[in-house]
């Protein structure tokens, strides 16, 4: 007996090593040490952004963890940053602490998050082999998890949720050892855990709302989890006080924050649901055909989901001889899930990070499953058959992850790449003056990653909808928006590129002092405003008017109002009203597309101002420029106010044409969304040539 609990421990000691082992190959192979050095960007970098800023604001104030702040002074009328996640701070709070000991540096977040993750998966492991008993199936089960291009992205990454999951895995890895041995211990740290699974992200408690709800049915005596009939909660109510504090601390600070972001009136942080119900049909179908095109090979490649399906449908024929705990708590994580989906349905739009914790479920069938063979097909379990191919199956799915890894950071609308300067301008900001307690106006769109990446706090162009509760609020979006900015005690706007002082002409009377550049990045001083800065007119190459008046013999074209330029789908033509002259465009379901352009050979640095007239439902009227190719240039930011005629609106949008579009033709159209009619009239399209700045700096300042 000595000898095989000898050979055990030797056994278990060898699949340890080979597992972490495992580990530090694949984080090498994904380019993890890289990656850790990298600040905020890519997808959801707003969130990572705000994360990030959380732990920064802590350790750069005086760590109050009661009152968090962010970069965004979007609170008390504009005036602070206070604003609280629905999840306990715990993760930005021990890295400000780290900050505090060895200072600010992005890697410490990352690093804390990897391992915290890689722990997680650790104990996957080491669950996995306590109900098998295989080195094999142990070490290569957990890589189904990472070889998700979602888990992949976020494990060591900002955000508190693969936090979460891997600390919901721990926890299972106690109580299932209580389960077996009956130790106090096990399940104190079964607690413990599932509380920090839930402090970092309240989804994190799905599976032990399914473990509640077999505890209501054990004591109800519908149902027996013990393969030997007995409660696993003997003792009843006893066994489950470990779980009450931690659940309790939870949903007091889910009632902290909400009353906190009332009293600083702060809307940026979301504590409530977005569900299906409150959704129409348009906007739940766009929800679905996002997830199938976007999300659905990001959560798993599709031979993973054969790989579960075939895993589920093989435990439902054997349920009798399935392990009644894993049985039962997958039976109730489905309904629990699916709920949570219908909760939070419209952020399954744009957010894959919302499914995180929703991995337990996938990560109870394996678990299960596997168990299963163990027990009923013990031949085929140790096959090297079957090893040797899942072998090849976890390598190929590692390398699918590794590809979706590399598309997320190489991609050339990684904001890294449109955003490059910010990462690099702070030592600038201090050797020109700009202290870390002056505020400023960022006009870089509506992020804060700016502010964090330039360490000030301060303002962006933002649209405070309120979740559509109240008025919508816009900062700096006007020029009252960046008055208001100015008056909250905002000193310098620190602008993206001199394109967003052409596109926005409301910023260029406060673009008058020039304190620095730095490459493309224009710094303007609010309180000074000694002009030493002017903008020169853009010469127009080309302006184009189709008035819809004229079309081609055969219908089939639009003539241009001087020079008889063709605009395509002259056929949409109509008198049955119009803006100017007697005929508009008609666009609907059938015709949705109109007055059609193609430009050939657009230069960099070009930029063009559109407008058209437009009488339909607001929104859903939109120009549309285009490369040949939409992945290669698509634009459709537009402007919509009323027109002076009755029922008539003023579509515009103004852009510059990026670096990928040089040489390449352009496509400028009408875009109606509708399921009715709509008009349009007048599409006038005015050509810049590329421009030129003159401007001196302020003496004792530099450029880069």
């Amino acid at each position: 007996m000595p000898d095989q609990k000898a050979t055990s421990t030797r056994f278990k000691l060898i699949g340890t090593v080979i597992f972490i082992f495992t580990l530090f190959i694949i984080a090498w192979y994904f380019n993890y040490p890289e990656i850790l050095l990298k600040k905020p960007q890519s997808i959801h970098f707003p969130r990572q952004a705000d994360c990030a800023s959380l732990a920064l604001n802590y350790y750069q104030s005086d760590m109050d963890f009661f009152h968090p702040e962010i970069h965004n002074l979007t609170s008390d009328d504009g005036t602070s940053g206070k604003c609280a996640p629905s999840e306990l701070p715990f993760l930005y709070y021990l890295v400000a602490i780290l900050y505090k000991m060895f200072g600010y540096h992005d890697f410490i977040y990352r690093i804390i998050n990897t391992l915290i993750f890689f722990l997680g998966l650790f104990y996957f492991f080491r669950l996995l082999y306590v109900l098998l008993n295989d080195i094999f199936w142990s070490v290569s089960l957990p890589l189904i998890l990472l070889s998700s291009p979602v888990i992949a992205y976020y494990a060591n990454n900002y955000l508190t949720n693969t936090s979460a999951l891997a600390f919901v895995i721990m926890a299972w890895f106690y109580f299932i050892n209580y389960y077996i041995h009956g130790q106090h211990k096990n399940l104190y740290l079964s607690a413990l855990f599932f509380f920090l699974a839930g402090a970092f992200k309240i989804t994190g408690l799905f599976s032990l709302l399914s473990l509640a709800i077999i505890f209501t049915l054990e004591g109800l005596n519908i149902i027996r989890c013990h393969q030997d009939g007995r409660r696993i909660f003997g003792n009843g109510l006893k066994r489950i006080i470990p779980y009450i504090p931690g659940v309790i601390i939870i949903f007091l600070w889910i009632v902290y924050a909400h009353r906190y972001n009332q009293i600083h009136d702060c809307y940026y942080f979301s504590t409530r649901s977005f569900p299906i119900w409150d959704m129409n049909t348009e906007a739940t179908r766009n929800v679905i055909k996002a997830v199938v095109k976007i999300w659905f090979t990001q959560y798993f490649s599709i031979w993973i989901y054969f790989f579960l399906i075939i895993l589920f449908i093989y435990m439902l024929v054997n349920r009798l001889s399935a392990h009644p705990l894993l049985f039962y708590t997958i039976m109730f994580l489905i309904p629990i899930v699916l709920l949570y989906v219908l909760m939070q349905f419209f952020m399954l739009k744009d957010h894959d990070y919302y499914t995180i914790n929703i991995y337990i479920l996938p990560i109870f069938i394996i678990i299960s499953s596997f168990s299963l063979m163990k027990q009923k097909h013990y031949r085929l379990f140790k096959s090297l058959i079957l090893k040797s191919l899942f072998f090849c199956f976890v390598i190929y799915h590692l390398w699918y992850a590794k590809s979706k890894l590399d598309e997320r950071y190489n991609n050339k609308e990684n904001i890294y790449y449109m955003l490059h300067d910010y990462y690099e301008i702070t030592p600038f900001l201090e050797q020109n003056g700009i202290l870390l307690k002056d505020t400023v106006i960022s006009i870089s769109g509506e992020t804060q990653l700016p502010l964090y990446l330039m360490n000030r706090k301060g303002w962006i162009e933002h649209i405070e909808t309120q979740f559509g509760e109240g008025e919508k609020i816009l900062y700096n979006r006007d020029s009252t928006g960046i008055q208001h900015s100015i008056d909250k005690g905002a000193k310098y706007m620190i602008v993206r590129d001199l394109e967003e002082l052409i596109v926005k002409p409301y910023l260029q009377s406060y673009a008058t002092n020039l304190v620095g550049r730095f490459n493309k990045i224009h710094i303007f001083d609010l309180v000074n405003k000694n002009p030493n800065f002017t903008i020169p007119e853009r010469k127009i190459l080309q302006s184009i008017l189709c008035d819809a008046e004229q079309v081609t013999n055969d219908s089939k074209d639009y003539l241009s109002f001087s020079d008889s330029l063709l605009f395509e789908f002259g056929i949409t033509q109509s008198d049955e009203t119009s803006w100017s002259g007697k005929y508009s465009a008609k666009l609907n379901p059938s015709h949705p597309f109109g007055m059609t352009i193609t430009l050939p050979q657009v230069k960099t640095g070009e930029s063009f101002a559109i407008e058209v007239k437009y009488s339909g439902v607001p929104e859903k009227g939109l120009i549309i420029a285009s490369a040949l190719t939409s992945d290669v240039f698509y634009y459709n930011e537009n402007t919509i106010i009323p027109d002076t005629v009755p029922g008539w609106y003023n579509i515009s949008a103004e852009f510059f044409v990026p670096g990928e579009m040089d040489g390449k033709e352009m496509k400028i159209y009408l875009w109606y969304t509708g399921n009715d009619s709509a008009y349009f009239d007048d599409f006038k399209i005015t050509r810049y040539s590329s421009y030129s700045f003159v401007n001196k700096v302020t003496e004792g300042h530099r450029d880069k």
